[in-house]
Formats: structure tokens, C-alpha cells, sequence
């Protein structure tokens, strides 16, 4: 015990910095608004925890920074096993959330740079990335890149535009990237005419790029994959109290080509209480190698383990799946349905479904955020997803994610956590496992 103390003993000696990393401030319950915008923010909690068997003891110590359009938040998530069951564990702190590179990218939680300007403006995301799409969501639609509760990923998201011009990119892991995304888009009628009418047209290009994960039933294998394609949008309604689009894709994988034809609104169904409906609709056609929405929440699972091999019975890597002659594949048909209602900060919802026929795989989410007064707040996620498109969503094998925070009084919160995610992803014993939290945090704010 006094070994595996010594051990990780540094990493709580981390932890402790970001609490003191800004020395010679006052703590105060209350936001300094002087230093020209510059103002952080300290936090340390502790609780109880279980994951899947084991009971754990928590401390989370958090430094954030913040100046203007910028900022930064660096943690410290510590699980100390106090509890095990079988089968048996290293005692001490939780290895399994240390033991990989990209795992101290939870050190730096977050670093976010958002500016908006006449024109435009510039969005910067480095940090775990939490149902990210991009473009019109034909290809990267809600993705998750930490659905594996013990190999976290810090991932990146860049967003630019400039008179309806611009790009977006996204990246799954700054320590080892595999998973690559990108998308550039033009408003060709707005660098000759100044009217917004000119930036309702625009066309873009997107790809994404996954260099490969090891074969499962061609271990030696490692297979990359490519998908490309253009986008048409043009907005025929632009009101004040609505937006109507109608958008056109076609995309390519494996010499399989994709088309997705559809219609997006936003709709302000009150403006003093900043009320928005945001409904889109759209069609799809796929050939045989092509999976709309690829990169959706539960990708990280599906691209090493994603149909059975009806020779071997291994479970092929999505590459394989593509190129595995004894798997039939058919060209389909289906649809994506999204709704959303935000009313300011207080409360937002949404669900996204994905069908398409032919065996292939169907998928839903449902979101939640409810903040009716400051002392309160709940966020809460579900995605289900059934690989051969049979109606069975929600599995055990279903994503869950809810948070809950109160204010007691002054700065001292409660908090309470309920996770479900994949487990060992890597190691291919993969199975979902439940993640529970609870306790009391101190906030400061100078």
C-alpha cells in the first residue's frame, strides 16, 4: 500500500497546483469584474463514487481562467478505490484513468476562444468533445469522442466564418489522433453583392479521415477510411421571426455514393422570452458502402467493433464490415428527424432520430438542460442505437449521461452524477458499465 501511495502521490501534488496556480488572490463568493475582464475561478469537491463494482472516494479540484473571449480550465479528477469487488483491482487510486497517454489530457479540461464580430466569428474548442456536428450533420452528426470510461480523449473543434464564408475541423485526440474531420464552405454571390441576401446561397465541401484501428478478424490489418463529398444550401425565407433552408449532399466512401435532401428551420416563437424551434427533415439515399451520419455517438465503438463475420463469428472493424466479401451489403433508403426547443438559458431539449432500411443501423438521442433559476441545474443525454436496424434502441447497451447541481448556500454546491458508457473499448472485452457520483463542491469566483 505504501508503494502504490508513493506511486501516484504526484499526481495529487498536481492537483493541488491548479488550485494555487494563481497565487496572491482573495477567495470571494463573488465575481471580480475589475483586471480589464480578467477574473478565475477555484473549485474542490469531494463525494463517493461506484464504478460498475467498486465503491470510490472523489476529489475534483478544478482552476479556471478567463480574459475576454477566452477560456481556460485545467482539473484534477481523482478516484481513490476504497471498495473492490471481484474481480480484484489495484488499490489506491483508479489506474485505469491514468494509464493512457491521451488520459492526462484530462488535466487540461478545457480552452475555449469564442468571438463574434459584424461579419462573422471564430470558435476554438480544445477539450472532451460532447455531440459535435458539423455542416448540415450528413457526416459528423452529435459525436462523442469519450464514450470509453477509461480512455479519455481531448479533442479539438475549429469554426471560422466570415460573410457566410468559411471552415470548420475537427479533431478526436490532440495526444494520438486517429479521426480527422473537416469542412470549407463559400457564399459565392457575397464577395460581389453587400447584401445578406447574398449569403443565403452557399456550397461546401466536407471529408473526414480515420486512419485505421487493428483488424478483428484480420488482426494484421489497418485500414483507413475516406469520405468526401459537396453541399448546396440555400435559405429562400429569412425573416425576423424565421429561417427556412432547403440543403442537397452528396457524399463517397468505397465507391459507394450517398444523397441526402432536406429542409431546416429556426423559427422565434417569442422573442421577449427568446423562444426557438429548430425542426430539420431530411431524406437519404445510400449505396452499399455508404453509412450516413457516420460519425455519430456511438462511432468510437463501431468502427472496431461493428457487424459479426458469418465465417469467422469475430465481430469485424467497420472497415472490414466494407470490405468483407461474406457480408451482404444493399444499397437503402431512410430518413433523419431533429427538433429542438431552447428558451433562453432556462431550458433546452432535443431528439435526433436516424433510420435507414436494409439491416442498417438506426439511432436516437434525446437531450435535456433545465436551469429555471440559478441555484439549479440539470443536464441529462440518452442515445440508443441498434446496429442491424431490428427496433431495438434501448439496450443495455444505451449511452446515458446526467448531471445534477444545487446550491446550497454562499459557494458550496451538491452534486450528483449518473453515467452509462462503453468499457475497455481498447482491450475488446467491451461491455457498458454504470458510473455513479455524488457529494459536495466549494466555488469561487475572483
Amino acid at each position: 500500500m505504501t508503494i502504490i501511495f508513493y506511486k501516484y502521490i504526484r499526481l495529487l501534488i498536481i492537483g493541488v497546483f491548479l488550485i494555487v496556480l494563481f497565487p496572491g488572490l482573495s477567495f470571494s463568493s463573488e465575481k471580480n469584474e475589475s483586471s480589464d475582464g480578467l477574473s478565475f475561478f477555484s473549485s474542490v469537491g469531494i463525494g463517493l463514487g461506484t464504478v460498475d463494482e467498486d465503491l470510490f472516494f472523489l476529489l475534483m479540484l478544478e482552476q479556471g481562467i478567463s480574459y475576454n473571449d477566452f477560456k481556460l480550465r485545467l482539473s484534477g479528477p481523482f478516484r481513490f478505490r476504497i471498495y473492490d469487488k471481484s474481480p480484484d483491482n489495484d488499490t489506491g487510486l483508479r489506474s485505469e484513468d491514468w494509464d493512457d497517454p491521451s488520459d492526462w489530457a484530462r488535466i487540461l479540461r478545457s480552452i475555449d476562444y469564442n468571438r463574434k464580430f459584424t461579419d462573422g466569428g471564430i470558435a476554438l474548442h480544445i477539450g472532451e468533445l460532447n455531440g459535435v456536428s458539423m455542416g448540415h450533420s450528413t457526416i459528423v452528426s452529435s459525436y462523442f469522442n469519450s464514450t470509453d470510461m477509461d480512455y479519455y480523449q481531448g479533442g479539438a473543434t475549429l469554426g471560422v466564418d466570415v460573410k457566410g464564408n468559411g471552415i470548420e475541423f475537427l479533431m478526436n485526440n490532440f495526444v494520438s489522433p486517429s479521426i480527422f474531420s473537416g469542412r470549407t464552405f463559400v457564399a459565392p454571390f457575397a464577395w460581389f453583392v453587400k447584401s445578406q441576401i447574398a449569403r443565403r446561397f452557399r456550397a461546401g465541401f466536407d471529408f473526414m479521415v480515420d486512419s485505421g484501428v487493428r483488424g478483428t478478424v484480420f488482426p494484421g490489418n489497418k485500414t483507413s477510411l475516406f469520405i468526401a463529398g459537396g453541399d448546396l444550401e440555400f435559405g429562400f425565407v429569412k425573416t425576423k421571426r424565421a429561417d427556412v433552408a432547403v440543403r442537397v449532399d452528396v457524399n463517397g466512401v468505397k465507391g459507394s455514393g450517398g444523397v441526402h435532401a432536406g429542409i431546416a428551420s429556426s423559427i422565434l416563437l417569442s422573442p421577449k422570452k427568446d423562444a426557438v424551434l429548430n425542426i430539420m427533415g431530411e431524406y437519404r439515399y445510400a449505396g452499399a458502402n455508404y453509412y450516413p451520419a457516420l460519425l455519430n455517438p456511438f462511432y468510437d465503438y463501431n468502427r472496431r467493433y461493428f457487424t459479426v463475420d458469418p465465417v469467422t463469428d469475430d465481430k469485424n472493424t467497420f472497415v472490414e464490415h466494407l470490405d468483407n466479401p461474406s457480408v451482404k451489403k444493399r444499397s437503402s433508403h431512410g430518413f433523419a428527424a431533429d427538433l429542438a426547443l431552447s428558451i433562453a438559458s432556462i431550458f433546452k431539449a432535443g431528439v435526433h432520430f436516424d433510420y435507414q432500411s436494409n439491416n442498417r443501423p438506426i439511432w436516437i438521442m434525446f437531450k435535456l438542460e433545465l436551469s429555471p433559476v440559478e441555484r439549479f441545474s440539470l443536464r441529462a443525454f440518452l442515445a440508443g442505437q441498434d446496429i442491424y436496424g431490428k427496433g431495438d434502441l434501448f439496450s443495455s447497451d444505451s449511452l446515458i449521461g446526467t448531471s445534477l447541481q444545487i446550491k446550497i448556500i454562499g459557494p458550496l454546491f451538491a452534486f450528483a452524477e449518473y453515467q452509462r458508457r462503453y468499457r475497455a473499448i481498447l482491450s475488446g472485452n467491451t461491455s457498458t458499465a454504470n458510473e455513479i457520483s455524488g457529494g459536495v463542491s466549494v466555488s469561487f469566483s475572483y
